[in-house]
């Protein structure tokens, strides 16, 4: 719904008007939003027109139009704040929501300023492109600005209740890692061009959720259109991404802004699009970003890869939370407030212990909400994350409601939280490996059909019952625009590795054989890293021994020779870096059961190595120093044109990006040939490493089955 000037007035009023006439008010209202220069214009206004402006009877365009060059919201704002308490300030934005106007509550009345700029700008000119603006933003408000969370399940809430932005870190500058505010980053549109990485519940959906709705808030601003768009349905059939972005953006003229360069592509969830997908959406986004450069696209992922398919793109880490954005969240969290020392205590916890012993949990925001659930059942935090994930399924599985102590749910089913472990670890087990994260109700009814676990537990129950226990009791689910999601894919993750670890022997090649082939798996999500937790010794003895033994085995022979098969088979292409740059490529592992043994067995992944020899034959990008106005910048070349470099005072090479096939370069006698043959090379240790590692699983397996009924006996 859009503002009048005559409903913001009244709304404003109602809470600062300190019972002067409509006349004074309105006066006194466009006095602080313009420079003083304009006052002459004011002065001739007469009482009776102020109090039609009031009123609404009058149209403000004709005045808006003249004071256009003199409205300064700034002055506005602080109008504002002088005038309103903290209580009065929060009374006025739940007023203005009833106008789908949104602002987070220390931003209030810098967004107020901006309403009314919006106001007095947009009655000076309406037309039908307006009108249908305004109608996709009223929808973009509705649809982002409340959702459901883990706490809040039972009704949607204000994202602002409980969302603390995180920062960013530039993706590979292992050097210089600092903090960049997210907001700044990103809505300063210096890069037109970059991807937001992120691990499960750092919260990449609530920024893009975010990102649209002040682009939505302040249009006037950035005069950006945010398009937003969910890739989870992104298939083969997609050959054209603009026309499956046009397919669920409804404006008409959607192409004339893509083409004049002012929209702003949020295209969230790469990481939820199907492996065999990947590869045709990297060159679908790449063509759209050539075809349309001056628009800006951000893409949200988790680490899939290193994403050198999208060149034009830059990558940003979104950082976990500080101690003090943790503390943050959990003071903004609303949670058994009938017992508010139970939070208290929590919030103590976390700041005296918690952040030292639990920090990878703590600097989450989705695993420490998830902490503050089970910390009153379980008055401990576990440090293993399935004991973890556990715990979390049996506080919602059997806690009382969030405001009533005491009560239980009615599940329909008739089932035992122990019985819906079992159903949900085949259920989340099957759709994991078809690589399902939503469900239609037709697709929902196929999977139920298939599950064997109901014979096991000799229950019955109807597909509706087990519908509304997953989304509605047990409220690991929720339903939204005729699809079932996760309340998050953290536990799809759990109740799969839960299944994975009770699997016979025979099973676990094909595990083996699943996690190899999905090879954007990578870094991606925990399931393999909590299946090694439960079932530890299967995972050595059926997958890690037999493994290493199969690769040494295709490794001939023995010293270089050996080591230089061995480098081919898991790393065949190396990335370094020499001297000082920005951002460096990372080194993975070519098998994924090969970064878990490394990731499992204690031993360092060498993401990033920085110790070989330049060779400009090996090079693919250089790095300057840059230095103007007393400050030195470290850019890469290929930003800078010829002409740009002529307005620095220094132009100096800091440092290059080199990558080498091992093929090529083990036939070489050269500096970088021997530098890989030095024995504190780091894929030289790792190679020693990894073969002291099957030595070990070898003699560990050979004694614990001898053992194995030894202490019972």
């Amino acid at each position: 719904m859009k503002m009048t000037f005559s409903e913001f007035a009244k709304l404003l009023y109602n809470h600062i008007g300190n019972r002067c006439g409509a006349d004074v008010f309105t006066y006194d209202l466009l006095t602080n939003i313009l420079d003083p220069a304009s006052n002459t214009i004011l002065e001739e206004l007469q009482p009776d027109t102020l109090r039609k402006y009031y009123n609404g009877r009058r149209s403000i365009a004709p005045l808006a139009k003249r004071v256009l060059p003199f409205i300064e919201p700034t002055c506005f704002s602080v109008y504002l704040e002088r005038k309103c308490s903290d209580a009065t300030a929060a009374n006025i934005a739940a007023d203005l929501e009833e106008y789908g106007v949104i602002s987070r509550p220390d931003e209030l009345f810098d967004d107020m300023a901006d309403l009314f700029n919006q106001i007095l700008r947009g009655s000076t000119h309406r037309n039908k492109n307006n009108e249908e603006l305004e109608q996709y933003f009223r929808y973009l408000q509705e649809k982002y600005y409340r959702i459901k969370t883990l706490l809040y399940f039972s009704e949607p809430r204000p994202i602002y209740d409980f969302y603390i932005p995180n920062d960013l870190y530039e993706h590979g500058n292992y050097r210089r890692k600092k903090r960049i505010q997210t907001e700044l980053m990103l809505l300063s549109f210096r890069k037109k061009f970059v991807v937001i990485t992120g691990t499960g519940g750092l919260g990449k959906t609530m920024l893009m959720h975010h990102l649209v709705l002040t682009l939505v808030k302040r249009y006037d601003k950035y005069q950006k259109l945010p398009i937003v768009i969910q890739l989870k349905d992104f298939d083969a059939d997609c050959t054209d991404l603009i026309a499956y972005i046009k397919e669920r953006i409804q404006i008409q003229n959607l192409e004339e802004y893509v083409r004049s360069g002012k929209c702003v592509f949020l295209l969230d969830g790469m990481d939820e699009i199907k492996s065999r997908y990947l590869t045709q959406f990297e060159k679908e986004l790449s063509d759209l970003a050539d075809r349309y450069p001056e628009n800006n696209f951000i893409l949200s992922s988790r680490p899939i890869s290193d994403f050198i398919a999208l060149s034009k793109f830059d990558v940003y880490e979104l950082a976990p939370f500080t101690k003090e954005q943790a503390l943050q969240l959990i003071d903004q969290l609303v949670y058994r407030p009938e017992s508010p020392e139970l939070k208290a205590s929590f919030r103590r916890e976390v700041d005296e212990s918690l952040w030292e012993t639990h920090r990878d949990f703590v600097e989450n925001p989705l695993l420490l909400t998830i902490m503050l659930m089970t910390y009153e059942r379980y008055a401990r935090i576990p440090y293993k994350r399935h004991v973890f994930y556990r715990d979390a399924f049996f506080t919602l599985a059997e806690k009382h409601d969030a405001t009533k102590i005491g009560f239980e749910r009615a599940y329909r089913t008739k089932m035992t939280p122990e019985e819906f472990a079992l159903v949900l670890e085949e259920f989340c087990t099957r759709t994991y490996f078809d690589e399902k994260f939503e469900f239609t109700d037709e697709e929902f009814a196929a999977y139920f059909d298939k599950l064997k676990v109901l014979e096991r537990i000799n229950k019955r129950f109807s597909l509706q019952d087990l519908k509304m226990d997953f989304t509605l009791n047990l409220c690991i689910m929720y339903y939204e625009s005729g699809k079932y999601s996760f309340i998050h894919r953290s536990f799809q993750e759990y109740f799969c590795a839960l299944h994975l670890s009770k699997a016979f022997d025979s099973g676990f090649q094909k595990i083996w054989n699943f996690f190899e082939e999905k090879k954007s798996r990578l870094c991606t999500d925990y399931t393999f890293d909590m299946l090694y937790d439960l079932a530890p010794l299967k995972i050595d003895r059926l997958i890690f021994k037999p493994y290493l033994t199969e690769l040494f085995q295709r490794c001939h022979g023995s010293g270089e020779e050996q080591y230089w098969d061995f480098l081919e088979e898991v790393y065949p292409e190396i990335n370094y870096t020499v001297g000082d740059v920005v951002n460096s490529y990372f080194n993975l592992p070519r098998s994924y059961i090969y970064d878990m043994i490394l990731h499992k067995k204690g031993t360092e992944r060498k993401y990033v190595i920085d110790k070989l020899p330049y060779d400009e034959d090996y090079e693919i990008e250089t790095y300057l120093y840059v230095e103007k106005d007393g400050e030195t910048d470290c850019v890469n070349a290929a930003d800078l044109e010829p002409q740009e470099q002529q307005a620095y005072d220094l132009v100096e090479v800091s440092g290059h990006n080199c990558r080498v096939l091992i093929s090529e370069i083990r036939e070489e006698e050269s500096d970088l040939h021997q530098a890989m043959l030095n024995p504190y090379f780091p894929y030289m240790l790792e190679y020693r490493e990894m073969k002291k590692c099957l030595y070990e699983l070898e003699e560990q397996l050979t004694d614990s089955a001898s053992a194995e009924y030894e202490e019972i006996f």
